[in-house]
Formats: structure tokens, sequence, C-alpha cells
């Protein structure tokens, strides 16, 4: 995706966020809204971005995931509250492909 930055789904917001930005790197990572709002909390310069996907295509990436039947369904039925979180945040990327996607995400965060 980008030198720039580091990837992952952080865990430990001090150790490992802390740890990428010292290599001089900015972090990208995917989390629900509690855990954004976390960062926000703790580091100065976050952009929450919420990627809104196809319904149909959200629960198609969610049955397909290995999981538990618990957690899949756990998760579809959060589909609709999660929606309430997109005021949250700072942007809005719409999910019709990985590579528009992307292109969207670099742009808001101004990267060339």
């Amino acid at each position: 995706f980008h030198e720039k930055f580091g990837f992952g789904a952080i865990k430990s917001i001090d150790n490992d966020i802390v740890k990428i930005l010292n290599s001089g790197k900015n972090v990208l990572t995917t989390m629900d809204i509690c855990g954004a709002m976390a960062l926000k909390c703790h580091f100065d310069n976050v952009i929450m971005i919420y990627i809104k996907r196809d319904r149909r295509t959200l629960i198609e990436s969610i049955l397909k995931k290995k999981s538990t039947i618990e957690d899949k369904t756990n998760r579809i039925l959060a589909i609709d509250s999660e929606k309430s979180n997109i005021s949250l945040c700072d942007y809005v990327v719409y999910n019709t492909s990985y590579d528009e996607a992307a292109k969207e995400i670099l742009k808001i965060l101004e990267i060339k």
C-alpha cells in the first residue's frame, strides 16, 4: 500500500503505535469505533476514516471469515448499529473496490 505506513490490528496502543511512530512511519490500522476513539484520546493527529461497504458484500465477507458462528452472528447483527458511527468519523470512504478505496485514503492523508 505505502512505505510510510505500519499496518495491523493494534492490540496494544502504547507499545505498537509508539514503536511505529518512533520508526518515522505513520500508523494505518483497522478497528472498531471504541478503539478509534481511544486512539484519538491518546495521540495527536488521529484521522478516523469510516470504510462504508455495501451491506450484502459486508455480510458475505463476514460469512467467509474463519471464526465461530457466534462471532459471525454478532458481527452481522452489529452492522446497522455500526452505521451510526459514521458521524463520529472525520471522513467516509466508500469501498467499492480495494484500489479505489486505497486511492481515496491516500488522498485524505495527502500522501503522494
